[in-house]
């Protein structure tokens, strides 16, 4: 596989990039593999004295997404991956990277948008977004992002449902219906004598099963070495506290996804840009210094593979210094 050709999509996070290749892989894990091999031919000299990567230590962490207009592989609009987010929070080890390629489209195909979270950090801090709120820049230091993989049921999804038809509630009762029943079976097969029957039981049983993780808010690009946030607009971030007192300044992590990350607000700002998706077409993007999400309401035919790379084992390796093992501030 060679790449063809590759473009900056104009982020602060200069590992956001765009690239072709002239042929796609036809399994994910290959793609995974080759993902690796053309690291450094996309990156180029940002690749030089950084972070060696490797493809993610679990070998399931390659996968297919297809989408299909005629309603057999399709998203509803209320669907977590519609909202902004990041990869990876509740694995073992986060990706660095995530690298995505086109396998099959029906013409170009705007499916993925992402946002830069570094002008994002700079447009907040010129607003006085933070010290309208009594925090000064070192304090954003001290403040930890907790993320949980049942926020989206807690949080999201009681503000999403009054804005749901009724055919629209029903579907979302028959999904959760199916995901409580998946669970009771791993219960089950686990031998716990337990039985889940609401959607609090079903948040309680994701929170056990992957616990939640802190991450600092402010966090520094892979590459670039840029300052940025690390937040969601609701999928997983569940909670903002003080590293150090521990107070509890969610509803700030509230107000900033009102004022920033709702409605056409990113783009109206100059934060975002969408991928266009094409046979060949790919793009890599960091988990620090980005947001992404897929366009709702746009199932047009096609097939993507996705892969990610996450940080190596660091030993004496030449050109490749050990940075931080994780990448704050």
């Amino acid at each position: 596989m060679e790449v063809l050709d590759v473009q900056s999509l104009g982020f602060e996070a200069s590992e956001t990039l765009l690239f072709r290749v002239n042929e796609v892989p036809d399994t994910p894990q290959e793609w995974a593999e080759n993902l690796h091999q053309i690291f450094p031919a996309v990156l180029g000299e940002l690749a030089i004295g950084g972070p060696r990567l490797i493809e993610h230590p679990d070998p399931n962490i390659a996968y297919s997404m297809q989408r299909r207009s005629d309603g057999s592989q399709w998203r509803d609009w209320w669907a977590g991956d519609h909202f902004w987010h990041v990869d990876g929070t509740r694995w073992p080890v986060q990706p660095v990277l995530t690298g995505s390629v086109c396998k099959e489209a029906a013409g170009p195909v705007p499916g993925t948008e992402l946002l830069d979270t570094v002008k994002l950090l700079q447009i907040s801090l010129d607003d006085k977004f933070w010290a309208k709120r009594g925090l000064n820049d070192h304090d954003l230091d001290y403040l930890k992002v907790i993320f949980a993989d049942s926020t989206y049921q807690r949080q999201a999804m009681p503000y999403l449902r009054p804005f749901m038809t009724q055919q629209e509630q029903d579907r979302l009762q028959q999904i959760t219906a199916i995901d409580i029943a998946k669970a009771n079976a791993e219960l089950l097969g686990a031998g716990v004598d337990r039985t889940l029957t609401s959607d609090e039981d079903l948040a309680d049983y994701i929170d056990e099963k992957y616990p939640p993780k802190e991450f600092h808010l402010i966090r520094t690009t892979p590459f670039s070495g840029h300052d940025s946030l690390f937040l969601d607009a609701g999928g997983r971030a569940a909670e903002l506290v003080d590293l150090d007192t521990r107070q509890d300044m969610t509803s700030i992590l509230r107000d900033f996804r009102w004022e920033y990350l709702a409605g056409d607000t990113p783009r109206r700002l100059g934060l975002t840009s969408i991928v266009d998706w094409e046979p060949g077409v790919g793009v890599i993007f960091p988990q620090v210094g980005t947001l992404h999400r897929a366009l709702p309401g746009n199932d047009v035919d096609r097939s993507l593979h996705l892969a990610f790379l996450s940080q190596a084992r660091f030993s004496a390796l030449p050109n490749f210094p050990a940075p931080p093992a994780v990448f704050v501030k």
